[in-house]
């Protein structure tokens, strides 16, 4: 069962997606804002989480595996957003921290591939 939207028009980019969920256990989809990113990760998904959502975001920011919770496959929309802890416990100003961490790397099982 997927979460397409009922105007939902089929897209060139989602027989590739179908393709790399069936070969890797999550698919990064990235484009330019408004381009339709959202409503294909919503039509091959099976539940979804928005980060943007304000009463979202405070629960994944104490928990950052809150993400996680749902049906496979599972659309964590505004990715760029998930909160991530340096393991110092300061909060982290540089996307480039290495000692940052977001979700536990064992997490998922499969490797991440992009899709676009």
């Amino acid at each position: 069962m997927a979460l397409k939207p009922g105007e939902y028009r089929p897209r060139l980019v989602d027989a590739k997606i179908a393709k790399l969920l069936e070969v890797f256990g999550a698919v990064q989809i990235d484009g330019a804002k408004g381009c339709g990113k959202t409503w294909s990760g919503l039509a091959h998904a099976n539940s979804v989480v928005s980060l943007d959502d304000y009463r979202v975001r405070p629960l994944a920011q104490a928990d950052p595996t809150v993400a996680l919770v749902g049906d496979q496959p599972h659309l964590i929309d505004e990715w760029q957003i998930a909160p991530h802890r340096p393991r110092c416990g300061a909060p982290c100003c540089r996307p480039s921290c290495q000692s940052s961490r977001s979700i536990p790397p064992n997490r998922f099982q499969r490797t991440a591939a992009r899709a676009v």
